[in-house]
């Protein structure tokens, strides 16, 4: 199953301080997705595009390769990506106007798995992020949201049960502030409790207590995560 995309963008600035002129910039890219349906339970997946960002006069490359699998059981999505575009983070540091930090190429793997026995379900959306030839900026070297539920059908198939608990991790990450330049971003984890509630495929009741152990911790610097909370709700499609 092919497809192909082409994608265009442009902006235009005018400036009249503290001399006028105009600023046009374009940018623009062309992909193209192939998915081999091998057999019911299996798949292979190649995707490659070609973008030429703003202020660029060089083309760069992005790839992904995946492959997917499932039956009753299991179910699991595993691609790897590689990034080619070499950006940089502008800093002025008042000696050069052009003085910008700049970080390698990225790769990564995700893998997205379900697996189902008897009532218990297990979930997981992870990532594994690293660069070619310099260190990450901005993003994680891993990073997952894995949950292990007790899912069933009760009172005679009028509620449709799933609860459990929700580990969420995110690694190390380099960040940039205005105040410090780039400084790295410790590991951090939540762990939450979850519970939803179908009644008849029509309404939904849901409570949620964020994390239980009162983890203190950041994801961007300077502004601390919430601690423990909670939420709850009740849904209702009337007119469906």
């Amino acid at each position: 199953i092919p497809s192909i995309y082409y994608k265009t963008s442009t902006y235009k600035k005018n400036y009249s301080q503290p001399t006028a002129y105009n600023d046009d910039q374009t940018s623009h890219g062309i992909g193209v997705d192939l998915l081999f349906k091998i057999k019911s339970s299996f798949g292979l997946y190649f995707g490659t595009s070609v973008l030429n960002p703003y202020n660029s006069s060089k083309d760069y490359a992005l790839i992904e390769l995946g492959t997917r699998y499932q039956n009753e059981f299991v179910f699991a999505d595993l691609k790897y990506f590689y990034n080619e575009y070499n950006y940089g983070f502008y800093i002025d540091t008042g000696l050069d106007i052009n003085d910008y930090i700049r970080f390698g190429y990225l790769n990564g793997l995700g893998l997205n798995l379900k697996f189902n026995y008897w009532k218990l379900l297990l979930e997981s959306n992870s990532s594994y992020s690293f660069s070619v030839d310099d260190k990450l900026f901005g993003v994680p070297e891993f990073q997952t949201q894995t949950g292990l539920y007790y899912t069933s059908k009760l009172f005679n198939d009028n509620l449709d049960l799933k609860t459990g608990f929700v580990l969420h991790y995110t690694g190390t990450n380099n960040v940039f502030t205005n105040e410090h330049g780039v400084i790295e971003v410790p590991s951090s984890y939540k762990l939450d409790f979850t519970l939803a509630g179908e009644i008849q495929k029509t309404a939904i009741v849901y409570f949620l207590f964020q994390n239980l152990l009162g983890n203190d911790y950041y994801i961007t610097p300077y502004y601390p995560m919430p601690t423990r909370n909670i939420r709850f709700g009740f849904a209702w499609e009337l007119f469906n």
